[in-house]
């Protein structure tokens, strides 16, 4: 498999086919603005029918979409994918990954080999997998000649956790997507939280000194680092500035300075104050009741994550 060929895509787990004529102008500023990476899911309600209406023949779009691991088992996995290649007007995606850490490895691995074999998809992958289930869907997909090339894990300046998966990844060779690369918006909205006001206030000092926007910065560290920032866009101008952190390069001593504030473990399934931004339901409230949201919140994540495999501690 060639080298990977993006340093940077575009998230759209927001797009709806009811503001499609948004999503059209989004889609056509990340390609005017050398950016063909778009990451879906069918898990992203109608995400994928967007990008299908959406697609300009002349200029081809790189599709990531994910099988939704937790409303079926590995039996399931080719014939969604066959519905996602019907709503994205296609006949082939660019890559396919297991969306969460759910269903028998080896199972998940032979289906994954056979929509290979079919032609269905031309990469695959795991999005959320821990490094043990990485490596395990890795050695699995190898037995059947098949290379595990794509991993998709939250990593961002607010969970720098999974540096060392990062790292571990680029070694073998597989090409790691960042999703929340701006700490589910937390990075680019006013936020309480006095770990994330810290992140903000060093990256708006390099932003103003490198003539960039401070999510610029946030998403270059991030392909600084290593990794394939996949930002979410619902508008134009969003596309515009996201795609704006390609095409050049933090100097060392920014990234240290970044390194020095960056947060380990404020990821969207452990921090509320990332899923109230995220749903865009940023609340002001004093103190005391805002307390008591988070730990409604912090309780219905743990609930989640006890129940479902969201997320490892180390994706």
């Amino acid at each position: 498999m060639a080298p990977f060929p993006h340093e940077l895509g575009i998230g759209t787990n927001k797009w709806k086919l009811k503001h499609i004529d948004a999503v059209q102008a989004t889609f056509g500023a990340a390609l005017d603005a050398g950016i063909s990476l778009f990451d879906t899911a069918q898990c992203y309600a109608s995400s994928e029918a967007c990008l299908g209406y959406v697609r300009k023949r002349d200029r081809e779009p790189f599709v990531v979409t994910k099988f939704d691991s937790l409303r079926g088992g590995p039996d399931r996995l080719i014939p969604t994918l066959r519905k996602s290649l019907f709503d994205l007007d296609l006949e082939c995606v660019d890559a396919y990954l297991v969306h969460f850490p759910r269903g028998d490895v080896e199972a998940l691995a032979a289906a994954l080999a056979e929509a290979v074999e079919l032609g269905l998809t031309k990469r695959v992958g795991c999005s959320n997998f821990g490094r043990s289930e990485m490596l395990e869907l890795r050695r699995a997909l190898m037995k059947r000649g098949v290379s595990l090339d794509i991993v998709e894990i939250e990593f961002s300046l607010l969970r720098r956790r999974t540096e060392a998966l990062v790292n571990e990844c680029r070694d073998l060779g597989i090409t790691v997507l960042a999703w929340a690369p701006l700490g589910s918006g937390r990075l680019v909205h006013a936020c309480t939280d006095a770990r994330t006001r810290a992140v903000a206030g060093m990256l708006a000092v390099i932003a103003r000194r490198r003539g960039r926007t401070p999510a610029q910065v946030a998403l270059n560290w991030v392909i600084c680092k290593g990794a394939v920032p996949i930002p979410g866009a619902r508008t134009k101008a969003q596309a515009v500035e996201n795609c704006g952190a390609a095409g050049w390069r933090l100097s060392p001593e920014d990234v240290q300075a970044l390194d020095a504030v960056a947060v380990l473990d404020g990821g969207y399934y452990n921090d509320p104050e990332a899923v109230l931004t995220f749903l865009r339901l940023q609340i002001r409230l004093p103190a005391f009741f805002r307390g008591v949201v988070h730990a409604v919140v912090r309780f219905c994540l743990r609930v989640g994550a006890y129940f479902l495999p969201l997320q490892r501690d180390d994706a």
